[in-house]
């Protein structure tokens, strides 16, 4: 949901943006061909009003949603004679020779966030983490029974000492370096700045190998249930027209750029004879971008130019992608995170009437504080499990099943647009 209290029809409401219908129609005739060409799309854009409020960060194909996943030093696998592991106990099996026999310090480590970011382990419980859909209902993953399994795994590992002991307090520069120096086997990582960029730190040492695995499973051969995935169009990234703009027409046709065919290239590919030239009628980079010089990774040397690796008011191209991924490993990564059905349990963008939006503001800020620090005291054995019934009841006393039954309306409402 939108950040402003009561959601994007409250913030037009009480004019802190422009409602864009008119304004699209009128200045933005790049967007509005997409959107007419795109009528699933343009679904997702639209409020419960019917009201257009962003130019949207829109991602053109579904191998751009999957970016992010679990990673694990595949050199280490082979000395132990492992293969990658597939299930929750080859992933014990294997965290436990990192520990025993590779001296790693903190066999599985990641940031807090990437917990929920990619529901790692959740799935095998079958369970997403925070609100998501099972065949029409929504549900809140957080108070399922499979969570209570999800943390018992957990709290047990961290007992063993398989997790890093301060994983809820690590910031970036200890995550990379758990990796980098040899503490931990097992991550959660991004294509670039992950896989691609480590690979390419640790390019001195023939040894060091880094691959991805698939999202683990409590039975061989299962398919797994989640996984990151982002939504085709997301609120991040996206640009909304605010009533203080003294020309609308000049801010609209200058977002709408992103949408044009010159637009849509400089973004994702830059200059044209400096970051990109045209072969058959494609841009391709130049070694600019994929040998840079000055030695900056591909991610590096893109943010100099492009928009296309982080977000904006945009289409994402397929083709950014394809160019970018450049090592075997990030490829093979990208087909084992590919492989969940995520899609039939992701929520789609939703948006709750403003009413709606306040009142679920109010309930969740208190209940994502409370489930967060309990999520933590379970893990860390700070507070028994015995405890957990208890959890839930207050987590239902703040008002959980208010939360879910207002994503549900809204989810209704998105299905009979």
């Amino acid at each position: 949901m939108v950040c402003f209290p009561g959601g994007p029809d409250k913030a037009i409401e009480d004019e802190y943006i422009v409602a864009l219908n008119d304004v699209i129609d009128q200045y933005a005739p790049n967007l509005k061909a997409y959107l007419d060409s795109n009528p699933e799309i343009e679904k997702m854009v639209k409020t419960y009003n019917g009201n257009f409020y962003v130019f949207p960060f829109i991602r053109s194909e579904d191998k751009l949603r999957v970016f992010f996943g679990p990673i694990v030093r595949k050199d280490w696998l082979d000395d132990l004679g492992l293969e990658i592991p597939e299930t929750i106990e080859e992933w014990e099996v294997a965290l436990k020779g990192f520990r025993d026999k590779k001296g790693a310090e903190a066999p599985f480590a990641c940031r807090l966030f990437q917990l929920n970011l990619s529901s790692i382990f959740m799935g095998a419980y079958g369970i997403k983490s925070g609100f998501y859909q099972e065949d029409g209902k929504v549900k809140y993953g957080f108070i399922e029974p499979g969570y209570k399994e999800y943390l018992t795994l957990l709290n047990r590992w961290y007992k063993e000492g398989l997790i890093d002991k301060n994983f809820a307090t690590m910031d970036q520069k200890a995550y990379e370096a758990n990796i980098l120096n040899g503490r931990t086997g097992f991550t959660l990582g991004y294509l670039g700045s992950g896989i691609g960029v480590w690979t390419k730190t640790k390019a001195d040492d023939p040894t060091f190998q880094l691959v991805g695995t698939k999202y683990p499973v409590l039975n061989k051969g299962e398919t797994p249930m989640v996984g990151q995935k982002s939504l085709t169009y997301e609120f991040a990234g996206s640009a909304a027209i605010t009533t203080s703009c003294e020309n609308v027409e000049v801010a609209a046709r200058v977002l709408d750029y992103g949408y044009s065919e010159e637009g849509m290239r400089l973004y994702n590919f830059g200059i044209e004879g400096e970051s990109y030239t045209m072969e058959d009628g494609k841009p391709v980079y130049t070694d600019l971008i994929l040998n840079n010089s000055e030695g900056l990774s591909i991610g590096h040397a893109m943010s100099k130019y492009i928009r296309a690796s982080y977000s904006g008011p945009m289409i994402q191209s397929g083709s950014y992608a394809d160019q970018y991924y450049q090592i075997e490993e990030q490829l093979q990564a990208i087909k084992a995170w590919q492989d969940t059905n995520t899609d039939q349990y992701i929520l789609p963008t939703i948006t709750p009437t403003p009413e709606e939006s306040s009142e679920m503001a109010s309930i969740m800020n208190d209940i994502g504080t409370y489930q967060e620090e309990m999520m933590l005291k379970f893990i860390m054995g700070v507070e028994s499990l015995d405890k957990f019934d208890e959890y839930i009841q207050e987590i239902k006393r703040m008002g959980i099943d208010r939360a879910i039954e207002i994503n549900q309306s809204a989810l209704n409402r998105y299905k009979n647009r």
